[in-house]
């Protein structure tokens, strides 16, 4: 019989570890343990290009989309990192990554409360999403959207921000179980 799992609640099933952040009966999705701080996009070339990464609500499509460009792991450190977790790990998109933070506070509390007991750093920071969202002219980069998660029990500090692909922000991935 499989496990019917809850909002926070420890996921393991022998290849892939997170915290559960959505479910739906029997599947659902987790976020990983590990997150790294990096830049979306490295060096002037992969700052200035647009990839295509529009899907607004499947994170899967838009790391296909960075996997397929030249020396990706180089240029899309995010999404290298996410990759580096194991098959099915992602980017998420802005509205996955709302759905489990600024737009759910008490899914945030849970998600925490869970990495706080396990030992894995919480989601507190600015994290990135796998959006692209237009372009800026005065620097000529693409942008791209940042969610920020400035404490978790406090909703009015948390937004979102379109930045420049080449500033620094936590990457975290998610996976469908």
């Amino acid at each position: 019989m499989e496990r019917v799992y809850q909002i926070g609640d420890y996921y393991d099933d022998g290849v892939k570890q997170g915290v559960v952040v959505e479910v739906d009966g029997l599947h659902g999705k987790i976020v990983s343990l590990q997150q790294h701080f990096c830049g979306w996009a490295m060096g002037l070339e992969a700052v200035r290009s647009e990839i295509g990464s529009y899907d607004k609500c499947d994170g899967a499509k838009n790391q296909a989309i960075a996997m397929e460009q030249d020396c990706w792991q180089e240029r899309y450190p995010a999404f290298a990192f996410c990759a580096s977790l194991g098959e099915g790990w992602y980017l998420p998109t802005l509205a996955e990554m709302r759905a489990f933070t600024v737009d759910n506070l008490p899914v945030l509390n849970a998600v925490n409360e869970r990495l706080e007991q396990i030992g894995a750093p919480i989601i507190k920071g600015e994290y990135w999403t796998s959006n692209e969202c237009g372009y800026f002219d005065y620097d000529e980069q693409y942008l791209v959207a940042m969610v920020l998660i400035e404490e978790f029990k406090r909703p009015w500090i948390n937004r979102v921000r379109e930045t420049e692909k080449g500033e620094a922000g936590y990457a975290r991935a998610v996976a469908r179980f």
